[in-house]
């Protein structure tokens, strides 16, 4: 499974709208259980967020959903960097390639 690193900042007026939908997917997908989809998102200190997706080969797990399809529609910042990666090295997080 290969992952995809989203990095993006965001201004104090827009912290709270960005960390609620991001909430809302996470809910979906906790309703929805898809076993292809590993997602992580961090939030920094200074406003930006990091998001690492893995889809597998179905990535409308995760896009299909309207609520991602939500946060998607509502650019609460400003991307800095996005990117393919692969987990060579983690601990209980991701499975490696």
């Amino acid at each position: 499974m290969g992952y995809k690193l989203i990095r993006y900042s965001v201004k104090d007026t827009g912290l709270e709208e960005n960390r609620a939908l991001v909430t809302k997917v996470f809910e979906t997908l906790d309703e929805t259980a898809p076993q292809n989809v590993r997602y992580l998102v961090l939030e920094l200190d200074d406003g930006e967020f990091v998001h690492v997706v893995g889809e597998g080969n179905d990535t409308s797990a995760l896009t299909g959903l309207a609520a991602f399809e939500a946060f998607t529609q509502k650019p609460c910042g400003s991307a800095l960097d996005a990117g393919q990666a692969i987990a060579c090295q983690n601990h209980r997080q991701l499975p490696c390639a």
